[in-house]
């Protein structure tokens, strides 16, 4: 079964004296754009390289962090994610998985005992299938990064 999440409600009304419905974004908190963004900046990674790594698109990224996704038409309606795209995202932004699912409004899909080494295990497809994409290089610099920060005190960047 897919699960998808919807963060934000998105009216649209009649803008005074205009020929066009203009979208309404309400102030629904999209907690998980959020907290994707202060993830990124603290990366130091591009949206671009965290998307590649990750092995989804860079506007899904952005659309994550607005919490919305265009329809056409300058018209913004909410976007929808899976628990697999924000699993693969949260591993390679270190992010907490529970509290990732969670804040993206899909923590019922995991029980609420588990923990993020449990849900680790149980998306291990998606994260191998994630980790099979990627050039052996990048790999291999992600890995001289976290040895060198294990040595030195360096913060590691997924």
């Amino acid at each position: 079964m897919l699960t998808v999440c919807q963060p934000k409600i998105v009216n649209l009304r009649q803008v005074s004296g205009a020929s066009h419905a203009d979208p309404v974004a309400e102030d629904l908190p999209w907690e998980y754009g959020r907290m994707l963004t202060t993830a990124i900046d603290r990366s130091g990674k591009s949206r671009r390289e965290i998307a590649r790594l990750a092995g989804v698109s860079a506007p899904l990224i952005t659309n994550l962090e607005a919490g919305t996704r265009s329809a056409g038409a300058g018209v913004r309606v909410p976007i929808r994610t899976t628990p697999d795209t924000v699993i693969r995202i949260a591993v390679v932004l270190q992010m907490p998985l529970r509290r990732s699912l969670e804040a993206a409004g899909l923590g019922e899909t995991i029980p609420p005992d588990m923990t993020d080494e449990e849900i680790q295990r149980r998306f291990r497809p998606a994260i191998d299938d994630m980790l099979d994409a990627l050039d052996v290089d990048v790999l291999l610099a992600a890995i001289q990064r976290r040895v060198r920060s294990s040595e030195g005190g360096e913060t590691p960047s997924a």
